[in-house]
């Protein structure tokens, strides 16, 4: 079985998908891949760009606590009931806070990474996700093929440090390791709550989720006095409401949608498209160094990801 990259709230992403040929359906379907697809790309340079405005744990919770209320808004609109039952409340708190420790993880680290880089490593995850689903689930089999990727991965992060650790800058390794730290924290999220049992409609449980975890991070920040360092560039801002409207509820309303629509190993193709997506961008439009390194970097560790997560045309793949 190839294991799947799901999001939180997913209630049943083994469901049948419509087979729809109207334009219509069509039109949705190449938009949503577009979302994950561009959305989330770009996301690592918007950080880039607030970042010089907007403290790291500052951005992540408010962010989120945004982006929480609007999936929220969201749901109630279509009808769904937004209240959880008190044994679900400590669930989704615990992991709202996983998966917004991840994404503070990348936010940090790119004041001394390069939006691409951190792209690139934070691509891992998969092969990450793959590695723990096998270790919590008989059902998630750890395939030849998902450790090959796996050791692909691994390779692709060494290329990406070898030039600091090189030259003896192994000190200077501290965003390299806040996001292999962050690849964990958010892969043990995901798992958690692939197999947690909150019987919720995926917009409410994201939202919930998200709500809880920008709460918490936006303590870590009064109590880090970073809403007081906050500059409120326009620069900042705009990057800012990009990445709240577009990052958290374009693109994971859009992925959410995908995976009750498409086979999830399909919708979970965009591990292997963001990081293109940040590197090309991040050397066209904000002067990062496009090294052979990186380059290289990015040859091993996106094949990595595809072996992971990729179908496999053979039955009972």
């Amino acid at each position: 079985m190839t294991a799947r990259v799901e999001p939180p709230g997913t209630v049943d992403p083994g469901a049948r998908w419509p087979d729809r040929g109207a334009w219509g359906y069509r039109l949705r379907l190449v938009l949503a891949f577009g979302a994950i697809y561009i959305l989330w790309g770009t996301s690592y340079m918007a950080i880039r760009v607030a970042l010089p405005g907007i403290p790291p744990a500052l951005m992540s919770g408010s962010r989120f606590i945004l982006a929480g209320l609007l999936l929220l808004g969201i749901a109630r609109a279509g009808g769904s009931a937004l209240r959880p039952r008190r044994n679900v409340l400590p669930i989704l708190a615990g992991i709202g806070m996983l998966l917004v420790a991840g994404n503070w993880g990348v936010v940090w680290s790119e004041q001394y990474v390069t939006s691409g880089v951190a792209a690139l490593i934070f691509a891992t995850a998969p092969l990450c996700i793959a590695a723990l689903s096998a270790g919590v689930s008989s059902a998630e089999r750890f395939t030849a093929r998902a450790a090959a990727g796996l050791v692909l991965g691994l390779a692709g992060v060494a290329i990406l440090v070898w030039p600091k650790i090189s030259r003896g800058a192994v000190g200077d390794l501290r965003g390299e390791v806040a996001l292999v730290l962050a690849v964990i924290v958010w892969s043990v999220a995901s798992v958690w709550a692939k197999h947690a049992t909150l019987q919720l409609p995926p917009f409410v449980a994201a939202g919930w989720q998200l709500l809880a975890g920008g709460v918490g991070f936006f303590l870590v920040a009064v109590l880090l006095g970073e809403p007081w360092r906050a500059r409120w560039q326009w620069a900042s801002v705009l990057a800012f409401g990009y990445l709240t409207v577009c990052g958290s509820c374009l693109g994971y309303g859009s992925y959410l949608w995908l995976l009750h629509h498409v086979p999830a190993a399909r919708a979970a193709t965009f591990a292997y498209v963001n990081p293109v997506v940040a590197v090309l961008l991040g050397w066209l439009l904000l002067g990062e160094p496009l090294g052979f390194f990186v380059i290289l970097g990015m040859l091993v560790i996106v094949p990595g990801v595809f072996l992971t997560i990729a179908p496999r045309s053979t039955p009972g793949g």
